[in-house]
């Protein structure tokens, strides 16, 4: 859930970034029909966009729902996307007693409460796999 969400907090940022540059480019081009000349706009105006752009985007997370469009975005890239964090993770074989009977236990409370079950989140290698692997590490 962390990397989702540091996933989709990025995306946010990677909006506004482009929002940001938009306009700057198209205060630049609007500078330049009006000039009549190929001139864009000097540095020391970024300023003034920058820092509105920077408390807006603050104010959006303090105040606006930001929050709720991250965590939606996060839930969206665990549900849909197919990272290497979306994955079921690697166990040891001797833990698969234990996970089945936590697994099947889980989905039973949340069956019995009307909620779908969850998928496996764990997943089991051969042995022999697991020395395979060890191997081609070192």
């Amino acid at each position: 859930m962390e990397m989702a969400s540091r996933m989709a907090m990025m995306r946010d940022r990677v909006n506004w970034l482009c929002g940001f540059y938009a306009i700057m480019g198209g205060v630049s081009f609007g500078r330049m029909i009006r000039l009549r000349r190929i001139s864009p706009l000097p540095l020391n105006y970024i300023p003034f966009v920058l820092v509105p752009f920077l408390v807006a985007y603050q104010a959006d997370f303090a105040y606006g729902n930001k929050a709720d469009r991250i965590e939606r975005e996060a839930r969206k890239i665990l549900k849909e996307e197919n990272h290497w964090f979306c994955q079921p993770m690697d166990l040891p074989p001797t833990l698969k007693e234990h996970y089945l009977e936590l697994w099947q236990g889980t989905n039973e409370k949340l069956v019995s409460k009307g909620y779908p079950p969850e998928k496996h989140w764990g997943r089991f290698s051969e042995p022999e796999t697991i020395v395979v692997q060890e191997q081609k590490k070192s």
